[in-house]
């Protein structure tokens, strides 16, 4: 019976990347439509306020993560300060 190949990267990291890559293209083009650094087809500028809409979806995601991730390190180290007592 063959062993099934491992992957590289754990399930997590694979998702972590994939949300990564979601953002770094989305703040790619962010840039881009400032700086206009390349020239992008008429066919993706079609799109170009579905793409906004989709980054400022991202964006508030991103600030909602960032605060719960900070409450979750404030309530680690209160139940570490806690538990000593």
């Amino acid at each position: 019976m063959k062993k099934k190949k491992e992957s590289f990267y754990p399930k997590k990291k694979k998702k972590n990347m994939f949300v990564f890559l979601i953002y770094f293209i989305f703040g790619l083009y962010f840039v881009n439509s400032t700086f206009d650094f390349v020239i992008l087809p008429e066919f993706i500028l079609n799109f170009d306020k579905w793409i906004i809409l989709i980054g400022g979806i991202l964006i508030i995601f991103g600030g909602i993560n960032y605060l719960i991730s900070g409450k979750k390190v404030k309530l680690n180290k209160l139940d570490k300060i806690l538990g000593k007592i």
